[in-house]
């Protein structure tokens, strides 16, 4: 979609913002840009994410698409009217989401399209450009609603975009947008490799090129051409993309803002060691989690990640830096477990000999204590570090600071802990987040002390940080040992975390759904 500096630009329906960001780079934050949705929640996250990302040439406003807006008319060197759709066709990118319609009750929604499209022809210049896009192959939604409106309107004319995948046709269901290659198993991709008429050895070495980090079948160059090019044809291999990246001059913690495929922005953090470098990574874009100390759930949940968009957060990082990371740690936006199966291929794959190879005591991954999934992963056998953020002795206090108390008490979290012990024989972390006046006193300790005495445990205190739109208090370098000298006095392991990338809001509870 070309677009010259200083253009006036008008987005009418804007969410989740990749357009918008994409555009004022484009114009090197020049000009203008309007961009309207429908739902006020979604304003609110895109205003933040472009404030947070330095942009002012955008104002962002509240508006109905299917409304005329006699403030736009005529006002616009471009218009974007990236309509909704019934998602025909196109599913594989968001797995989540089921085939809820078809061509034959699609009668309201391409109505809904076409009062857009006649609202934003209204607000073009003349000499302007209007771009209409679906997410969709129906032609009821594309073709035909277009051919009737360059009829109904002679002084726009066509000027189609290159077409950057294949047409297929509605009828045969195939997605336009194709799989990530990285998300099959080694099992998933045997069975490919098989159907498709090829040796399975050729498993190993595929498998082996994907997970090095490359992002192109052409890249394979021990593997035929004829395949190459199959792969090319049907699957993608998509890494995220380093939207903005920062340096800690504290202690050169180095935080990523990832961009995935469909625009949403996640965030990791790669942290140095004496043992080498950790990586922080995201399970999910967003949280429904609520804890009151996080930053990741302020907005809720957009999706999940899949298990190569998980993957390619350590796959891009070690491209950036020119270094292996030998650690991982799940503790960034999102709960693991609220994205089990994937999190589940993601672990399998990332372990994989013939893969990342990273073994599974180098990964640890965090949860709120969602009591049924850790029972269930006990029994998957994969003996990972399991971290627990409990942050409160009791229910009361728990469930005024985690939500997910009130779904699973204490004492069915301790007994999910306690069988995953015995199947597994790993020490459990208990992750504590001292919020002053809240769960941090003589007497929380002793309760704490009390909750988990028998247990093969260690406990890791962390002074809660700083989030914006939160109120918490973190205590004071001699509260927060205090607090660990009344754990330790009852026999109860107890560390104080190293606090890491604090001038770049990359310690624990500040990364965000920064979904653009």
């Amino acid at each position: 979609f070309d677009i010259e500096k200083g253009s006036a630009v008008l987005d009418l329906c804007c969410a989740p913002g990749g357009k918008t960001a994409y555009m004022s780079q484009l114009m090197d934050n020049t000009g203008k840009i309007i961009s309207c949705d429908i739902h006020p929640h979604k304003l609110e996250l895109i205003k933040a994410n472009l404030s947070r990302l330095g942009i002012t040439t955008t104002e962002v406003v509240l508006n109905d698409a299917t409304v005329l807006n006699e403030n736009f008319e005529d006002n616009f060197d471009r218009v974007l009217a990236d309509v909704p759709c019934s998602g025909l066709g196109v599913l594989r990118r968001k797995p989540d989401i089921k085939r809820t319609k078809t061509p034959e009750d699609n009668t309201e929604i391409i109505k809904i399209q076409k009062k857009i499209l006649e609202n934003a022809a209204l607000y073009v210049k003349k000499g302007g450009k209007l771009m209409y896009s679906t997410c969709t192959v129906n032609k009821e939604e594309n073709e035909i609603p277009v051919a009737e409106f360059l009829s109904a309107h002679p002084e726009f004319s066509l000027c189609k975009q290159k077409q950057l995948l294949p047409h297929t046709d509605n009828n045969s269901r195939k997605e336009v947008n194709p799989m990530n290659l990285g998300d099959l198993t080694k099992e998933q991709l045997k069975e490919y490799i098989v159907q498709s008429g090829q040796s399975a050895f050729r498993t190993k070495q595929i498998f082996k090129w994907i997970h090095s980090g490359i992002e192109s079948a052409d890249e394979m160059t021990d593997i035929p051409l004829s395949l190459r090019q199959k792969l090319s044809e049907e699957f993608e291999i998509f890494l995220p993309t380093v939207y903005k990246k920062l340096v800690s001059k504290l202690d050169g913690t180095v935080k990523y803002l990832f961009m995935l495929s469909d625009g949403n922005i996640i965030e990791s953090v790669v942290m140095n060691y004496h043992h080498g470098k950790s990586i922080c990574i995201s399970s999910q874009v967003g949280c429904r989690m609520g804890c009151s100390f996080c930053a990741s759930t302020l907005h809720g949940l957009e999706r999940n990640l899949s298990p190569f968009e998980i993957e390619g957060q350590i796959l891009r990082a070690q491209k950036d830096l020119g270094e292996k990371i030998s650690n991982v740690v799940i503790m960034g936006i999102g709960e693991p477990f609220d994205n089990y199966d994937n999190i589940i291929t993601f672990l399998k794959n990332v372990n994989d000999e013939t893969g990342l190879n990273i073994g599974y005591r180098h990964i640890t991954l965090s949860t709120c204590g969602l009591a049924d999934k850790i029972r269930t992963f006990a029994d998957e056998e994969i003996p990972i570090n399991l971290a627990i953020s409990l942050h409160a002795p009791t229910d009361e206090v728990r469930k005024n600071l985690m939500p997910v108390a009130k779904a699973f008490s204490l004492k069915e979290l301790m007994g999910a802990c306690d069988y995953y012990f015995e199947k597994t024989h790993r020490r459990i972390t208990f992750e504590y987040a001292l919020v002053k006046g809240k769960n941090a006193s003589d007497d929380e300790a002793k309760r704490l002390a009390g909750l988990l005495w028998g247990k093969n445990c260690h406990v890791n205190l962390i002074p809660v940080n700083p989030v914006t739109e939160r109120n918490n208090i973190r205590t004071n370098p001699k509260e927060t040992q205090n607090f660990q000298k009344a754990l330790e006095s009852f026999g109860i392991n107890a560390t104080i975390r190293r606090e890491l990338g604090a001038d770049i809001n990359a310690s624990c509870g500040q990364l965000r759904n920064n979904e653009l």
